[in-house]
């Protein structure tokens, strides 16, 4: 990853120039990272409070029960530990499932919440573009790029 930061400027300023706007760049580590199929569809929740139980709370609590959820492809968990913030997404088969989980999801995330003694940020729905993440085998973290307007 440090390797690449030369790389990662590049494609930054390309990409804040097409779209315009500015560049953030940031290190976030994979907390959780679990895959059963592709994806059309995915939930975004942005938690904030105790990085390492938040985690515990994903991988022991909630991943099984998610699991169970009709239409359920994968999770992940990013993770900043400088911010205390976390970003679970969650992606789904088809936007009836994720549709019909909602509720489920919204007990899930409040439990998640409520065991990192912390707080839900945000909530987001959308469609996949491109629903896969290369991830190197033992990688623990990637760099994020966020384009702002």
């Amino acid at each position: 990853m440090r390797a690449s930061t030369e790389q990662v400027r590049e494609i930054g300023e390309r990409a804040r120039e097409v779209i315009g706007g500015s560049v953030e760049v940031e290190e976030w580590e994979i907390a959780v990272m679990h895959r059963t199929q592709h994806a059309e569809c995915c939930r975004v929740s942005w938690l904030q409070g105790d990085i390492d139980a938040m985690t515990e709370a994903l991988r022991v609590r909630i991943l099984p029960e998610l699991e169970q959820v009709h239409g359920f492809c994968s999770v992940s968990l990013l993770v900043n530990r400088s911010s205390g913030l976390g970003c679970v997404t969650t992606a789904w088969e088809s936007r009836a499932a994720m549709e019909a989980s909602r509720a489920q999801a919204g007990n899930m995330r409040s439990l998640a919440a409520s065991e990192a003694r912390g707080d839900i940020v945000d909530v987001h729905e959308f469609e996949l573009a491109f629903a896969h993440l290369h991830v190197a085998h033992g990688a623990r973290s990637l760099r994020l790029g966020p384009i702002r307007p």
